[in-house]
């Protein structure tokens, strides 16, 4: 599934997604809805060892009603107590509150050689049926750094038709760093539902370095304007080639929710 690159460092990265959205044209505007409040929850985030927590951002929009979520977690190969300490809860906005909530898991650097990636989930549940939870299931995922390789893994993002900096995590090595040629990645986007030209401008081959001091390290998509009504549609991002490292996920699926 995963082109494979191997050097003797130390480290991880997580790819994260920026998208421009191009002008829609004028006189296009959505359907009346009911005033509810809407919540989402990143897909998906990606954190080392050695960060020490891993941080879903639940983003609120809508209406600016009070109302509230509560969140369950649930183990997958990462398991409670030994990788990672979540317990479920409840997110609350008093009305005109707009402001984003975090869940904070803390992660566990236990020096262990493990999984390159281990994973748990988090889903949200609306409390009232003034809030809808639109994208309401997130994936932690722990990338292992404690061996000799450079590890790489894009995210899963849902983005609106609007300018946004998803979420993505780089750990470099740790001090001192050994000296080393800068950073390269590769990456290409493809089709799903959504199409190049009509949904997103088809991005081929394109190498980018990695900032010295970087901790987020982003794809550049821009999206297309279409009707109001569109349903959701995706493509895909994927690192095709970097210079040095392993790449233990590739491929990042990236919804187009609306407009």
């Amino acid at each position: 599934m995963t082109p494979r690159l191997r050097q003797a460092l130390t480290g991880c990265a997580a790819v994260s997604l920026a998208v421009a959205a191009a002008a829609a044209p004028p006189g296009r505007s959505a359907a009346a809805e009911p005033c509810r409040r809407t919540v989402d929850v990143q897909p998906m985030v990606t954190a080392g060892e050695r960060a020490g927590t891993l941080t879903f951002v639940v983003e609120s929009g809508g209406c600016a009603a009070a109302g509230e979520v509560g969140y369950t977690v649930t183990a997958g190969s990462a398991l409670p107590a030994a990788d990672f300490a979540l317990a479920g809860g409840v997110l609350r906005w008093a009305a005109g509150d707009t402001g984003e909530r975090s869940i904070v898991a803390r992660i566990a650097d236990d020096q262990m050689r493990e999984a390159a990636l281990e994973d748990f989930t988090v889903r949200l549940t609306a409390a009232g049926g003034g809030v809808v939870v639109r994208h309401g299931t997130a994936t932690g995922r722990i990338l292992d750094d404690d061996g000799p390789d450079l590890g790489w893994a894009a995210d899963d993002a849902v983005v609106p038709i609007v300018p946004m900096l998803g979420h993505g995590y780089f750990c470099p090595p740790p001090p001192p760093p050994p000296p080393r040629p800068p950073l390269t990645y590769v990456w290409q986007t493809g089709d799903g539902t959504a199409k190049a030209g009509v949904d997103y401008v088809a991005v081929a081959g394109r190498t980018q370095t990695v900032p010295a001091g970087a901790t987020r390290v982003p794809f550049e998509v821009t999206l297309l304007p279409r009707p109001a009504g569109t349903p959701s549609r995706w493509f895909t991002v994927r690192i095709v080639a970097v210079s040095a490292g392993v790449v233990v996920d590739a491929e990042a699926v990236v919804t187009i929710d609306g407009p």
